[in-house]
């Protein structure tokens, strides 16, 4: 009984998570960074560690794929970017924004608290047809009381309208995306219950 009633809260928090970025994603299109967002992404081979972290930058957020691949958010010591990228142990087959330039535009951080049951947190982008929704979640089993953590990527090909979710291994996970919250530059859709 107990893993039906997780397997439905997990459910509920996905769907609240999808929900939420189609809500955000449809007020993207109508924002100034828009025309931005259209950049291609390119590989990056200036990283220096398996988290793909360059000597100017620390590490915000970062965890192992199920398949081994690294993702890496990071910003730059000064404060003049954030940075998303992702692939092997120390090599970078995606970065975005390239070198990031205009990282604060591009890149949004929601997220939802419910006060004993769930810290929901998310930095999104778009490139090309993608919304690219990095996400960083922890719920509390109602029946049992016990924690549940949740780290990934879903990529949401807007065209098609389909939803590929690239499951992170929680062992792996590395800083949070709730530091995002602190950062003053960060752009915020203020999403939040």
């Amino acid at each position: 009984m107990t893993s039906a009633i997780n397997h439905i809260f997990r459910a509920a928090l996905i769907a609240l998570a999808i929900s939420f970025v189609l809500l955000a994603t449809s007020d993207m299109n109508c924002s100034a960074a828009n025309a931005e967002n259209t950049k291609k992404a390119v590989p990056s081979d200036k990283t220096r560690t398996a988290d793909h972290l360059r000597e100017n930058e620390e590490l915000i957020f970062g965890f192992s794929t199920k398949k081994g691949k690294v993702l890496t958010i990071a910003k730059d010591k000064a404060g003049k970017y954030i940075i998303y990228r992702f692939g092997p142990p120390g090599k970078v087959e995606f970065e975005f924004p390239p070198d990031g330039k205009d990282s604060y535009e591009l890149m949004t951080y929601s997220s939802y608290m419910s006060p004993g049951n769930a810290d929901l947190n998310y930095l999104r982008f778009k490139n090309d047809d993608f919304m690219y929704v990095v996400y960083d979640e922890y719920g509390v089993d109602p029946d049992s009381g016990k924690g549940m953590k949740f780290v990934g990527i879903k990529l949401i090909n807007q065209k098609q309208n389909k939803t590929y979710d690239i499951k992170g291994d929680t062992s792996t996970r590395r800083g949070s995306l709730m530091d995002l919250r602190f950062m003053d530059k960060v752009n915020s859709d203020g999403f939040s219950l």
